[in-house]
C-alpha cells in the first residue's frame, strides 16, 4: 500500500513537473512571439515617419524658388600702419631687410648676401 501511494506521489510530481516545464516553454515562445512582434511595431513606425519625413522634405524643396542675383557693390580698402618693430633689437641687417620691404623693395638691402663671420 505504501508503495502504491509513493508510486501515486511520484508520478503526481513528475506530472506537476512536466506542466510547470510546459508552461516555461509556452511562456518563453510567447516573451519570443511579444519581442518579434515589438520589433516588428517599432520598425512599422520608423518606416511610416522615414515616409512621412521624405514627403514633407520633398515638398519643402518643390515649394523653392531659386533666383540668380548679382550683387555689386563698391569695394572698400582699409589700410592701416602700424609700426611693428619701432622697438626691434636686431642687428641693422634685419632692420635694413625690413624697412626695404615695407618701402615695397623687391630684393633685400644687403643684396641677399650672408653676414662676414666677424658680424654680431
Amino acid at each position: 500500500m505504501i508503495e502504491a501511494r509513493l508510486i501515486a506521489a511520484l508520478v503526481a510530481l513528475l506530472a506537476w513537473a512536466a506542466s510547470l516545464g510546459g508552461a516555461a516553454w509556452w511562456a518563453y515562445g510567447a516573451g519570443q512571439d511579444h519581442e518579434i512582434s515589438k520589433q516588428a511595431d517599432t520598425e512599422k513606425i520608423r518606416r511610416e515617419t522615414q515616409d512621412a519625413s521624405d514627403r514633407g522634405a520633398a515638398a519643402a524643396i518643390a515649394r523653392l524658388q531659386p533666383t540668380q542675383q548679382t550683387i555689386i557693390q563698391k569695394a572698400t580698402h582699409e589700410i592701416r600702419q602700424n609700426t611693428v618693430f619701432a622697438d626691434c633689437r636686431s642687428g641693422l641687417g634685419l632692420m635694413r631687410s625690413a624697412n626695404a620691404i615695407a618701402a615695397g623693395a623687391s630684393a633685400p638691402a644687403d643684396g641677399g648676401k650672408l653676414p662676414g663671420p666677424d658680424a654680431p
